[in-house]
């Protein structure tokens, strides 16, 4: 299975791939929201973790949660 990561935190994506690496999973890390989205034209993901405070925003989770939207919109 495929796990997108989509984090701008490089230890919480170390930490993440470790974890799911030995779970048996295929990571890709993507730290701006922009390159989560431009992965998904290279493959399909079954399963995103997405982070929902970025640096523009640290508190309100607005990229996050619109990072969400657009990849709703290609499920």
């Amino acid at each position: 299975m495929s796990v997108l990561i989509a984090d701008d935190d490089k230890n919480i994506i170390a930490a993440l791939k470790l974890l799911l690496k030995s779970q048996g999973l295929d990571c890709t890390a993507c730290p701006p929201p922009k390159e989560a989205l431009a992965s998904l034209h290279r493959q399909p993901f079954r399963l995103a973790l997405v982070d929902l405070n970025y640096r523009e925003d640290t508190t309100s989770g607005k990229e996050g949660l619109q990072l969400l939207s657009d990849l709703q919109k290609w499920h």
